[in-house]
C-alpha cells in the first residue's frame, strides 16, 4: 500500500502552560507523526518548552517523554535533529531490514481514540503545534508495537543500586533501556541478570565503546543498555527463558559514582495489555 503524508488536524489548548490536545484518526497504519513546534524552534527552545508528550490509545498511556529524552533517543539511532521537529516514530527506519523497520507501525482498526497530549511549559512564548503523520490505509491491529514506560530510580548513596521492579510479563519483550543520567558518568557500571544468567556486565566506557561501531550514537549523559544490538527485533530481551519457563528474577546493578537518582526510559515490544 502507498504511503501518504497528509496534514493532521489542529491541537486544542495551545498555549503556555497548557496541555495542547490532538485528537488523530483511527484507522490508518501510522508509521510516525512528525509535531512541529513554532515552525522553527531551535533545540534548546524546543526542549525547554515541551516539558512532556504523553500518546495515549484508549484513554491509557502507551508512551510518555519530555523532548530532551526523545531528541536523545532519536539522537542514538542516528536521526538528527531539524528546526522545529518534534519526530515521533513508531515504525524504526534505522533498524537492519524491511520486516524488522514496518512490522512496527501502529495499526489502528481496533482501537477507539489515538491521542497526543504535550504539556507546554509556562514561560513559553507565543507557542504553536501542528502535526503531520506518514501513514499508509492498510487495516492493522494495533499489536507488537513498541511501547515506552518511564520511571525514575531513586539513588541515595553511590555504590551499588539495584533495580528489581521491571515487569516480567511473558508477552513482552524489552530491547532497550535508556538510563538518563542527572550528570554525564553518573552510572560507572551494569550487571543486568535473568535469575542466575548473566546477560550484560560493562562498564560505561566499555558500553560506549561497543554501541559506537555498530552505528549507534551514544550520549554522553545516558547509559544505553541495548539488547537488540544487531537491530533485528527478533534480537530482543524476552522474559521467557529458552525452556519455555518464565522468568522469576530480573535484576539490574547499577553502580553509582554520584548520588543521584535518574530516569529510565523503557523500550519493550508487546501488544498493550487492554488491548489482549
Amino acid at each position: 500500500m502507498a504511503r501518504r503524508y497528509p496534514k493532521l488536524g489542529s491541537f486544542n489548548g495551545v498555549g503556555a502552560g497548557q496541555t495542547a490536545i490532538l485528537n488523530v484518526g483511527v484507522g490508518p497504519t501510522y508509521h510516525n507523526i512528525k509535531l512541529r513546534y513554532k515552525t522553527n524552534a531551535n533545540q534548546s527552545t524546543i526542549e525547554s518548552d515541551i516539558e512532556e508528550i504523553r500518546l495515549l490509545v484508549n484513554g491509557k498511556v502507551v508512551r510518555r517523554f519530555s523532548a530532551v529524552e526523545l531528541n536523545k533517543i532519536n539522537a542514538f539511532n542516528g536521526i538528527a535533529f531539524r528546526a522545529g521537529l518534534i519526530p515521533i516514530y513508531f515504525s524504526e527506519p534505522w533498524r537492519r531490514n524491511v520486516v524488522s523497520e514496518d512490522t512496527l507501525a501502529w495499526g489502528t482498526a481496533n482501537i477507539e481514540t489515538l491521542t497526543i497530549e504535550v504539556d507546554i511549559a509556562a514561560g513559553a512564548t507565543a507557542p504553536t503545534l501542528s502535526a503531520r503523520a506518514e501513514l499508509e490505509d492498510t487495516q492493522r491491529r494495533l499489536q507488537n508495537i513498541m511501547m515506552w514506560e518511564k520511571m525514575t530510580v531513586p539513588v541515595a548513596a553511590s555504590g551499588l543500586v539495584t533495580l528489581n521492579t521491571l515487569s516480567k510479563k511473558a508477552s513482552e519483550v524489552y530491547h532497550r533501556l535508556h538510563c538518563l543520567e542527572d550528570t554525564a558518568a553518573d552510572i560507572s557500571d551494569v550487571e543486568i541478570t535473568l535469575d542466575t544468567l548473566q546477560v550484560l556486565k560493562a562498564s560505561d566506557t566499555e558500553n560506549q565503546d561497543d554501541l559506537a561501531p555498530r552505528g549507534f550514537t551514544p550520549a554522553s549523559d545516558v547509559f544505553h543498555i541495548v539488547f537488540d544490538k544487531t537491530q533485528r527485533i527478533e534480537d530482543g530481551l524476552p522474559m521467557v527463558k529458552g525452556d519455555g519457563s518464565a522468568v522469576s528474577n530480573f535484576n539490574i546493578d547499577f553502580t553509582m559514582a554520584e548520588a543521584n537518582s535518574f530516569q529510565i526510559i523503557a523500550e519493550k515490544r508487546g501488544t498493550p495489555s487492554f488491548l489482549r
